[in-house]
């Protein structure tokens, strides 16, 4: 009897063997103690595939909106640049952690060391709480520039957007740099795929619930409270913006960037909120929630938000759009019909375009993210030769002037 179940026990252990993927590492933060990650291989096997494609998209998209952006002047608004640090945050967090969390997963867990682990942490951290509040102090912005449209000039100057840039690092250091000071520590989590502070830890639980209050509910308050204000004053005002003409051009132009900043703030929110949750139980006591395979699915979805912000960057921002058609050679329809209309007004010396420069002239203020001034609104011809070409000047330059 004892030999049948010494057989049976055999067996068991050979199919656990061939059917777990077994991670082993150090925790070398707090004491020398061993943790013993297992999972089935096809977690391993199925988070390498996804963190692939994301880290694909991640670089992909943010390098290519950075060389596009560095390659036309014209978008260098102090607006956009606040976008771009953004994006650089969102660059570095693809290209720098990605391909660390795609090894890993390769291997079936960490097998980088410790320091390496805490410097990726660290990077990670950085980039993440640097673009949650850098979209906060976007959404204020944003909100502030609705509900005080009379001041729109003073904040979009350089001035208030350097500030916003400066408060951003500022938040983005009292929140990250605590644990270079020995306030906290970073891990492996999440099977050993990836690496974060040590929310399971009791005596690195101070650290972890400043991190969450100050990188996590408190951004995410303020969003929720600016983006209620902004919805409730558009729809407010959406009657009077339809009547207006040239208003109604500059005022879609700010609802048009309200949108896109509203969208990036939420997406990026909704795809780091399982994470934050698991970490707010892991604290509450349930510490082997982010040890599980079920840790995976918050960790991948929170890395996606790699490309999602680039992603709506491009797709909403039809400024952009014109300077990447221009810079790769792709035609534009409406710089093609504003030629057009500029050779038959020099021709005929007839204002025949001059409609079609009005309602060109207005789209472009309401796309473009910078400040540009009007002179499309006389019919004579010769005004309309000289804002013809100048339109032209506008239209390549992308509101330059």
């Amino acid at each position: 009897m004892e030999d049948r179940s010494d057989l049976l026990v055999g067996v068991a252990r050979t199919f656990e063997t061939e059917n777990m993927n077994t991670t082993t590492y150090s925790d070398e933060g707090q004491g020398n103690e061993t943790s013993l990650y297992q999972a089935p291989e096809w977690v391993y096997q199925a988070s390498a595939v996804a963190l692939f494609a994301i880290g694909f998209l991640g670089i992909g998209s943010n390098l290519v909106t950075i060389i596009v952006y560095l390659m036309e002047k014209v978008l260098w608004t102090p607006f956009n640049l606040l976008l771009m640090n953004l994006i650089v945050l969102e660059f570095i967090s693809s290209s720098f952690g990605l391909p660390l969390n795609f090894a890993a997963a390769l291997h079936g867990g960490w097998t980088l060391g410790q320091e390496l682990c805490s410097a990726t942490a660290f990077v990670m951290s950085v980039a993440g709480i640097g673009s949650i509040s850098m979209l906060t102090l976007l959404s204020l912005h944003r909100c502030l520039l609705i509900c005080l449209p009379h001041h729109s000039a003073r904040f979009n100057s350089k001035i208030s957007c350097s500030l916003l840039l400066i408060l951003s690092w500022i938040n983005t250091a009292c929140v990250t740099l605590p644990p270079v000071f020995g306030w906290g520590y970073f891990k492996l989590e999440c099977l050993g795929l990836s690496c974060g502070p040590a929310w399971d830890d009791p005596d690195n639980y101070s650290y972890t619930s400043y991190l969450l209050f100050m990188g996590f509910v408190v951004p995410g308050f303020v969003i929720t409270v600016t983006s209620t204000v902004l919805v409730v004053v558009m729809k407010k005002h959406s009657a009077q913006i339809q009547l207006a003409s040239l208003k109604s051009a500059m005022a879609k132009k700010e609802l048009r960037v309200t949108k896109m900043v509203m969208a990036m703030t939420f997406s990026f929110l909704g795809v780091w909120s399982p994470y934050a949750i698991c970490a707010i139980f892991v604290i509450a006591g349930y510490k082997n929630l982010l040890n599980s395979p079920m840790a995976v699915v918050p960790l991948v979805l929170a890395k996606t938000s790699t490309f999602t912000n680039p992603m709506l960057y491009v797709v909403l921002n039809p400024q952009f759009q014109r300077a990447f058609k221009r810079l790769v050679g792709l035609p534009d329809n409406t710089d093609e019909n504003i030629a057009l209309a500029t050779c038959k007004t020099i021709v005929t010396g007839k204002p025949v375009g001059s409609s079609l420069l009005k309602r060109h002239n207005r789209s472009t203020k309401a796309d473009g993210l910078g400040e540009t001034e009007s002179s499309m609104e006389s019919e004579k011809a010769p005004k309309v030769i000289i804002s013809t070409r100048k339109s032209r000047i506008t239209t390549d330059g992308l509101y330059g002037e």
